[in-house]
């Protein structure tokens, strides 16, 4: 009976080659695979939702006091866009406040004592629309509520 013993030298060129390709990868030169990284939620409540007659839906939402910043509600504006695509129409009023989100209704009746009227206009921050019937998709941004300056980004 024949026994046949087989080694491997470690320093041969044709063993480094194939570890060097099982290591490193055969081509260096190659960028990796371009993926999709999901964007992280942007949460929000829903306080208030009433239907659009030709689609959609306006909502009253409250989002966290950290969105209350461009970055953070253009990152927010994103997400409605997102959570509203099936949607032919978006009217979004957007508020950092849950208690001055609930008095939205009385602030448009033009009801509410000043105290109760500054909560609500300081902590409205901002609206997101689109409409798809005319092609008007656009976020306004009100850092210091209703009586503050505003800024409209259009959005695509």
């Amino acid at each position: 009976m024949q026994t046949h013993s087989f080694s491997m030298n470690l320093n041969a060129p044709l063993f480094r080659l194939i570890m060097c390709f099982l290591l490193v990868g055969c081509d260096q030169s190659s960028p990796p695979p371009v993926r999709d990284v999901p964007k992280p939620a942007v949460i929000y409540s829903i306080i208030d939702e009433w239907r659009i007659p030709n689609g959609g839906y306006s909502r009253v939402i409250v989002t966290d006091v950290t969105q209350r910043s461009e970055a953070g509600l253009l990152a927010l504006a994103d997400q409605l866009r997102r959570d509203t695509r099936a949607d032919r129409n978006a009217f979004v009023f957007i508020y950092d406040n849950h208690d001055a989100a609930v008095l939205r209704k009385a602030a448009l009746a033009e009801r509410l004592n000043k105290r109760d009227l500054k909560l609500h206009d300081d902590h409205m921050i901002g609206t997101y629309f689109r409409n798809a019937n005319t092609g008007f998709h656009a976020v306004t941004i009100m850092l210091q509520g209703v009586s503050g300056p505003f800024k409209e980004v259009p959005l695509q």
